[in-house]
């Protein structure tokens, strides 16, 4: 059952990391042509606005890519020295850790959404609501604390078998 699931979000993050990557050659060729419109007229406004929304989209959907890629820095300079069954357990902690602090940040990326929709806020230069874009996100660190949530249970299924 962990297996198929893994398998399934696999799958999906391999989804997002290419909707990520859509996105950045958006950002890049919005850059590029708002470069260009400089040299002839005058530019695009609100490039940097929406550049800067497409990073923090971008980055949000990469994070289940990058968490299955093992993407992510580790340091294990303490457990390398461990036998197998006790560095899983401590991975498997960590994730847990981890797990938790990102339910946290998604919490709050969620109230801070919800805050900016009741509000009206509308971004500087374009005046646009862009709390979608903070929903999108949450979601994503959802996705994220799920994915590790599966590490850690895998870690902990590694540890119980050796």
């Amino acid at each position: 059952m962990l297996t198929k699931l893994q398998v399934a979000y696999d799958k999906f993050g391999d989804w997002l990391g290419v909707l990520s990557n859509c996105i950045l050659v958006g950002a890049m060729l919005l850059t590029v042509g708002n470069i260009i419109t400089r040299q002839i007229a005058s530019p695009f406004g609100g490039t940097a606005e929406v550049v800067g929304w497409c990073s923090a989209t971008l980055t949000a959907l990469a994070l289940v890519y990058s968490q299955k890629r093992k993407a992510h820095i580790a340091i294990d300079i303490l457990t390398a020295h461990f036998n197998k069954r006790v560095r899983a357990t401590v991975q498997g902690v960590g994730f847990l850790i981890g797990t938790v602090i990102f339910l946290m940040s998604a919490w709050q990326i969620f109230a801070r959404a919800i805050k900016m929709q009741r509000s009206g806020i509308l971004s500087e230069t374009l005046y646009i609501a862009y709390y979608p874009l903070l929903w999108v996100l949450g979601v994503c660190v959802v996705l994220f604390a799920v994915k590790i949530l599966i590490d850690a249970l895998l870690k902990f299924r590694e540890a119980s078998q050796k």
